[in-house]
C-alpha cells in the first residue's frame, strides 16, 4: 500500500511538471462523448470494487471541442477519482456530457464541498482533510492547470440530491 501510494504521488509530481509546457495546438480536437465513456469504462473496475456505480449521461452525440484527448481524459479521470473516493457504497458517480456549451460534469452523491473549501481546491498540495492518508492533494491542482490550458474553466458546486458537482466548460 505505502509503494502504491509513493508510485502514484511521483506520477502526480510529474504530471504536474509536464503541465507546465502543455499548450494546445489549433488543430487538436477531442469528443467529450466519447471521452465520457472512455474514462467511465477505465474507472468502472475501481467503482465496482468500491461498490458503487458510474454512469454516464448525454454522451449520445458526438460532442466537439479543441482540446487534447489524453490530457482531457487525465483531468476527467482525476475527477471520477475524486468523487469514487468521496461517495458512499451503493452511491453513483454520474459523468454528464452537455452540448450548448460544451461541458462535462462529474457528479457525487457524497459530503459535498463546504462553500468556505471550493477556493482552496485547486491549490497543489492543499487537502480538506490533513489527519487522512488519502492523496497528495494534486489531483484538483491538475485538473485545473489542464482546464486552464484548454481555454475553459471548472466550477464546483452542488449536486442534485446532496454531494458535489465540478463542471469543466468550454468556449462554445
Amino acid at each position: 500500500e505505502d509503494v502504491a501510494r509513493m508510485s502514484r504521488l511521483v506520477e502526480q509530481l510529474l504530471q504536474v511538471a509536464a503541465l507546465e509546457a502543455l499548450t494546445v495546438q489549433p488543430t487538436e480536437q477531442t469528443d467529450l462523448s466519447a471521452l465520457a465513456l472512455e474514462v467511465a469504462e477505465a474507472m468502472a473496475p475501481v467503482a465496482l470494487a468500491r461498490k458503487r456505480d458510474i454512469a454516464v449521461a448525454g454522451a449520445s452525440l458526438p460532442v466537439r471541442v479543441h482540446g487534447i484527448h489524453d490530457s482531457l481524459h487525465q483531468a476527467l479521470r482525476n475527477l471520477v477519482e475524486n468523487a469514487l473516493s468521496h461517495t458512499g457504497e451503493g452511491t453513483t458517480v454520474e459523468i454528464s456530457v452537455q452540448s450548448q456549451p460544451p461541458a462535462l460534469t462529474v457528479s457525487d452523491q457524497g459530503p459535498g464541498v463546504p462553500a468556505a473549501d471550493r477556493d482552496k481546491l485547486f491549490e497543489r498540495f492543499w487537502r480538506a482533510d490533513r489527519s487522512g492518508t488519502r492523496g497528495a492533494g494534486l489531483g484538483l491542482a491538475t485538473v485545473q492547470r489542464i482546464t486552464a490550458a484548454h481555454g475553459a474553466r471548472i466550477e464546483v458546486g452542488d449536486a442534485a440530491g446532496g454531494g458535489a458537482k465540478f463542471t469543466i466548460l468550454f468556449a462554445g
